[in-house]
């Protein structure tokens, strides 16, 4: 707004999305949330929650999953790309790895049942489902578009890579499964990020504050 449209810097006030997290312990163990999901348990899971749209170029998420040899992985969400990329996923010979969920009104144990969760948007806003994903204490591996680096600590909570590139994508998942020790570090880092800066709690509190300032002008 300030660059393109020209609004006054001291006008502005940005508030953070927010999100209603549940408490750590309402989330169930890994054991658990895979049955309750019906996934086969054992091995690394990585997983994705997005509107299956251009924008979100699961494609790229698909090349980049062909070429890390036995990863499994959970695509949640729906689209108008979603034949094609089940189609795809078929081609390249991922239908026995990749488990297309669609619509899922409660994310939170499919979250709990992951071991990585990936963004490979081309854009974004401020996505949530980075958010959600931190405060299940997943580490993230994203895209650096649009608000995802506001969120996304790279190098500390997750990885960060260049859009469009499954090679980089690639290479940023196979470095978190293969160190267990670095998926638990940045995943703890990022539910601590996560809950102490992008709760609903925090994003309805400085609303109220930003109210009062202005009341009392």
């Amino acid at each position: 707004a300030v660059q393109r449209i020209g609004v006054a810097p001291e006008k502005t006030v940005v508030i953070p999305n927010g999100v209603d997290f549940p408490s750590p312990a309402a989330l169930v163990d890994k054991a658990t949330a895979r049955d309750v999901v019906g996934l086969p348990d054992g091995g690394v899971l990585v997983g994705t929650v997005a509107r299956l749209d251009p924008v979100k170029r699961v494609d790229v998420l698909l090349q980049a999953l062909a070429a890390l040899e036995g990863v499994r992985a959970f695509i949640v969400g729906y689209g108008p790309e979603e034949q094609r990329l089940k189609e795809m996923a078929k081609e390249m010979g991922l239908g026995e790895r990749v488990h297309f969920a669609g619509y899922q009104q409660d994310v939170w144990p499919w979250l709990a049942a992951a071991d990585v969760f990936v963004l490979s948007s081309d854009w974004e806003g401020m996505p949530n489902a980075v958010l959600e994903a931190m405060g299940a204490g997943l580490p993230v591996v994203a895209t650096a578009a649009g608000g995802t680096p506001d969120l996304v600590v790279d190098g500390v909570t997750g990885l960060l890579v260049p859009p469009g590139d499954s090679i980089a994508l690639a290479a940023a998942l196979d470095r978190l499964i293969h160190d267990p020790d670095l998926r638990r570090a940045m995943g703890a880092e990022g539910r601590r990020r996560a809950r102490e800066r992008f709760s609903a709690q925090h994003m309805v509190e400085r609303t109220q504050t930003l109210y009062a300032e202005l009341l009392g002008q």
